[in-house]
This record gives structure tokens, C-alpha cells and sequence, in this order.
């Protein structure tokens, strides 16, 4: 049988990635604050101001911060309307039971089918 997807001879089905060439490169710049030289991971344009690590936790990194798995999750809210979109659902998962009961249905009339074939030869 003809492979659909064969392997590349690189041994996977895209180009291979390095696990350091993914890192930015580091620029030299001096911070805003404090005038400490260090580097950060962007070109500074001089539009926005340069903080050190240091400087950076005080000024931005602060406790005043509220952790991403603290944020509230989304609700969804019932609106008007919906029993509309209810019987439509209703209505299809029948549809679907229906179209389920008979393919299995046919899935075992073929295995009775081959069941009888194997006990005939």
C-alpha cells in the first residue's frame, strides 16, 4: 500500500527546529530608572522607557497583579430566544439517535452475515 504522508529522510514531516535558535537576541540598552546598563530582548526604538530586571519587578512586576488563574471565568448568560434554538436542538439529536440506531442496526446484520459464512465453508 502507497504511504499518503511519507517521512522526509530528515526523520520527521517538517523542517527540523533547534532548541536554542528560537531565543531572541539581546540588546544592550541602559535603564530608565536606575542608569544600570543590561539587555533586554527587543530593539529599544526609545519610545517606550527601558527598565532593569531589578527596576522592572518594582516598577511593573509589583504584587498589585492579579495571576491569570485568578481571573473570574466566563459565564455564559441565558438570553431571550433561546427556546427556539432548544427545539432545534431537541429535533437534531433525534435525528442523529435515529440515524445511529440504524447503522447499527446494519453493523450487525453484516456480522450475523459473516458469522453465517464462516459456519457455511
Amino acid at each position: 500500500m502507497k504511504k499518503i504522508f511519507p517521512k522526509k529522510q530528515s526523520g520527521g514531516y517538517g523542517p527540523k527546529k533547534s532548541f536554542g535558535s528560537d531565543r531572541a537576541a539581546m540588546h544592550r540598552a541602559t535603564c530608565n530608572k536606575c542608569g544600570a546598563s543590561c539587555e533586554v530582548p527587543f530593539k529599544p526604538n526609545g519610545k517606550k522607557p527601558i527598565y532593569c530586571s531589578d527596576c522592572f519587578r518594582k516598577e511593573d512586576g509589583g504584587a498589585d497583579r492579579q495571576p491569570s488563574y485568578d481571573k473570574p471565568r466566563y459565564v455564559s448568560t441565558p438570553r431571550a430566544g433561546n427556546d427556539d434554538i432548544s427545539k432545534q436542538l431537541k429535533a437534531l439529536n433525534e435525528k442523529m439517535d435515529a440515524i445511529l440506531s440504524v447503522l447499527t442496526d446494519l453493523g450487525d446484520e453484516e456480522s450475523d452475515d459473516d458469522a453465517s459464512e464462516e459456519g457455511e465453508a
